[in-house]
């Protein structure tokens, strides 16, 4: 009797973990078909499950880390693909697809890392060498990211993905040609690529060739229609050719997709500004910020809006977020240091002035505007030495021409604001407001008639109080 039970517990025993093993392969082989099929969030379902089973089964674990990725769940896919390294170091595929996670969470220098162990396993892994690659695009070393693919084309000159990847490092080097050969090999080897057709779009944008942008832009569309990014890029494209609407309803679209993509909403907003609706801009811009608290493009764009509408106490507070996000954004001092000067705080304008020079020496901009704030505190002196620069730096800067001019005329140099005056109009004929200024400085001087002259020229070009100026020195 004893025995028969002892054979009985050993065979349910035996029976019970045979059941085990089997139904923790046929959920790993239903989650590995499910995921074939593209159905990645089932797949996910079904790997969990064969790791209830069993916790340390790293096909399920790997399975389940290339579902995360496809599914944009990247710190998911890193913590899979770290188990699968951690209990077995020799499964192989490991190293590059812990090397993707990393990159798509902007991990590059430990995304390369795992691209070159996976490149030791097997010298001829073009997508590993494709993924260094991308790692130094992003980190803006284009020329270096470039080797990487031509290495990887020499391994496999069929893989399409090689030159999508080279063409987009051609397309950050400026190199446009270049760039549209790349994709058009990517495009002829993988016909249904539909991000082959979509770079190859925005390369011809920026070439203006707007209707061959259009052809390509509504074929990535055609064969991704539900693919928000694809409608952004559109719309960018349209925007360019000043066809609002459509770029709005590209928009549209985009968030009609996917409601939490605070650059659709961002750009939503930039045209919504553009086409002068500025409280909707501002909203758009507002659910940009809401969903992304570090979105610095949105926080200027709101800004220069605010400005726009002349909340300067707004705008300051826009650029002050964006100073906190990033302290050496130089152009958000000086925008908000123009605010500050537009609102009579001189000595804070000077303030963001300075910083912005020190953050970038050759900054115009920001000398005119320091120039400008000295002069509303008088000190037109120290206000030239400022114009000086800002107009070595570019030659033809009307406004600090103009600023120059007027502070000379101050400090009584009459010869040297009618010189920057006469610049003024060399470069700018039409310009009014350098004829009636001049017209002023040519009073003070002593030579009425020549600034009659002047002052009748300012009134031809429609300057608003030339007309009045005639009737008081020249006898109407």
């Amino acid at each position: 009797m004893k025995i028969w039970v002892l054979l009985t517990l050993f065979f349910y025993s035996f029976f019970s973990v045979s059941m085990i093993a089997q139904d923790e392969k046929e959920f790993y082989q239903s989650a590995s078909e499910k995921y074939r099929t593209g159905l990645y969030i089932e797949a996910i379902e079904d790997y969990t499950k064969s790791l209830e089973i069993k916790k340390g089964y790293t096909f399920s674990l790997f399975g389940r880390g290339l579902a995360y990725i496809n599914i944009g769940e990247f710190k998911n896919a890193l913590s899979d693909f770290e188990k699968v390294a951690e209990l077995n170091p020799r499964f192989l595929n490991v190293y590059y697809s812990r090397g993707r996670a990393k990159y798509f969470l902007d991990d590059y220098e430990g995304a390369m890392t795992d691209f070159k162990s996976a490149i030791l396993i097997n010298p001829m892994n073009s997508y590993a060498l494709i993924g260094i690659g991308n790692c130094l695009h992003a980190l803006e070393e284009y020329h270096a990211a470039m080797d990487y693919y031509n290495k990887s084309i020499e391994i496999d000159s069929d893989n399409h993905n090689a030159f999508l990847s080279r063409g987009i490092s051609h397309e950050a080097l400026g190199e446009y040609e270049s760039a549209i050969i790349d994709f058009d090999k990517a495009i002829d080897m993988s016909p249904k690529d539909a991000r082959a057709f979509s770079n190859r779009a925005s390369v011809y944008v920026k070439m203006k060739k707007f209707k061959q942008a259009d052809f390509d832009f509504n074929r990535a569309i055609e064969l991704m229609p539900d693919f928000a990014p694809f409608y952004l890029k559109r719309a960018a494209s349209r925007s360019w050719q000043n066809n609002l609407q459509a770029a709005l309803d590209d928009l549209n679209t985009a968030i009609g997709f996917d409601p939490d993509n605070y650059s659709a909403f961002c750009a939503r907003g930039k045209i919504k500004a553009k086409m002068k609706d500025y409280d909707g801009a501002i909203t758009d811009l507002n659910s940009a910020v809401k969903i992304n608290p570090s979105l610095i493009v949105a926080f200027l764009s709101r800004a220069a809006i605010k400005a726009e509408i002349s909340d300067n106490k707004g705008a300051i507070a826009d650029y002050s977020k964006v100073i906190e996000l990033k302290p050496s954004n130089y152009d958000a001092f000086c925008k908000r240091g123009f605010l500050k000067l537009d609102s009579g705080q001189y000595d804070e304008a000077i303030v963001d002035f300075n910083k912005a020079i020190s953050l970038k020496l050759h900054f115009a901009d920001a000398l005119l505007g320091r120039a400008e704030a000295k002069c509303k505190k008088n000190d037109q002196k120290n206000a030239l030495n400022d114009f000086d620069k800002a107009i070595k730096i570019k030659p033809e800067f009307i406004k600090a021409i103009a600023g120059r001019a007027a502070a000379k005329s101050i400090l009584l140099d009459f010869k040297g604001a009618l010189q920057d005056y006469a610049k003024i109009i060399k470069l700018e004929p039409q310009n009014a407001a350098a004829y009636y200024f001049r017209a002023y400085v040519k009073i003070k001087s002593g030579n009425t008639k020549a600034a009659c002259a002047d002052f009748k020229k300012a009134n031809e070009l429609g300057h608003k109080k030339a007309g009045n100026s005639i009737s008081e020195f020249c006898g109407g």
